[in-house]
């Protein structure tokens, strides 16, 4: 699954990948712009070293696996407890099923901030340069420069890039589960931004969101009336969204029950793996309104920009704005702010109907 849909078109990295199972180094560093490339390449490497077969590969991939453990910052930024007294002790840690024991740590750029000053990357430090010698750490990033040198520096860096519109065309084409006509298929992949996983997902499970989001600012009449008809619309459509995550978190959650009793695990490593589990589901749930309104951001904004190119608009399916070059700079900057101010604190009733009654 990893290499043939979700990593096509990084044949570069898929070969290191297949290198290093061969001969891995203590850390690793995989860069690449936000989506599912960069979790999938992390998790098709932490496979091939702890055993580097298609039962590994299978669990790793669904994030089932004993010996392969991911992390994730908890708040905004990680923290030095956080960082001493789950990662660095589960790095200390023997492995269960194997001889290597991987750590995956999401969002590596955020062991530092303003705020922080670089604090949880420090207290890294130590854990990184000298692991267990069973143990290979696994960082990711959307942006290498914003993972500090000194934590750069002692990985192997392994660099996502996007791909032709062309590869992602042929990708969701062979792809059983995307049904799409001609003029979808093409909407799809101009969207896409060169990354297939995206791709599959504004051709799936983001549709119906995307096209509410999309039709959002064609809807705009001057009115505080309309932006609220408007923005209960849109929270309709997130909240379907985010049910949709919620459902297959509880499949996951029976999955892996069955998996681990049909394994035969030791019970204490599945009872302490579960709850690991059950935490990263309650996370994944709260960033995914976050993620969900920033992807429908994207959404607004890719139609704005349809109107300033002049050219044939990616947004086939909604109506062609006929706003100038200014109120279009104007709102563009404005969703500007609405990024901004979600990063910081998530209010997305409030975010959504600034954003609207701002353009």
């Amino acid at each position: 699954m990893a290499r043939g849909t979700v990593l096509v078109g990084q044949e570069r990295v898929v070969g290191a990948i297949e290198a290093a199972a061969e001969r891995a180094v203590h850390a690793y560093l995989i860069v690449g712009a936000a989506g599912d490339q960069p979790l999938a390449a992390a998790r098709l490497l932490a496979a091939r070293l702890v055993a580097n077969d298609d039962r590994s590969e299978r669990l790793v991939a669904a994030g089932k696996h004993c010996d392969v453990v991911e992390f994730e910052p908890v708040g905004a930024v990680y923290k030095v407890e956080q960082i001493r007294e789950e990662i660095a002790l589960e790095a200390s840690r023997a492995p269960v099923e194997g001889e290597r024991k991987v750590l995956i740590v999401l969002e590596a750029e955020r062991m530092s901030s303003a705020t922080n000053r670089g604090a949880g990357a420090n207290a890294f430090l130590k854990t990184l340069e000298e692991p267990p010698p069973r143990t290979t750490i696994i960082l990711v990033a959307s942006s290498a420069v914003d993972v500090l040198p000194t934590v750069r520096s002692r990985c192997t860096v392994l660099e996502l890039t996007t791909v032709s519109d062309e590869v992602v065309r042929s990708a969701l084409v062979d792809d059983a589960d995307v049904v799409l006509d001609e003029a979808s298929l093409a909407r799809v992949v101009s969207l896409s931004a060169g990354q297939p996983g995206r791709a599959r997902h504004l051709a799936t499970d983001l549709a119906d969101m995307r096209l509410a989001f999309a039709s959002a600012p064609s809807a705009l009449d001057g009115s505080g009336a309309t932006v609220a008809r408007v923005v209960s619309g849109l929270e309709s459509a997130l909240a379907n969204a985010v049910a949709q995550l919620e459902a297959s978190q509880v499949k996951e959650l029976a999955d892996f029950d069955v998996t681990k009793q049909n394994e035969g695990y030791d019970v204490r490593a599945v009872r302490s793996e579960r709850k690991k589990l059950v935490e990263r589901q309650a996370r994944q749930s709260r960033k995914a309104r976050i993620e969900l309104l920033m992807e429908g951001i994207s959404a607004i904004e890719s139609v704005i920009f349809d109107s300033l190119s002049g050219i044939d608009q990616r947004n086939s399916d909604v109506s062609k704005l006929d706003w100038d070059p200014i109120r279009c700079g104007n709102a563009l900057d404005q969703c500007r702010q609405a990024r901004q101010a979600l990063a910081i604190n998530e209010k997305g009733t409030l975010h959504l109907e600034r954003l609207l009654l701002a353009i």
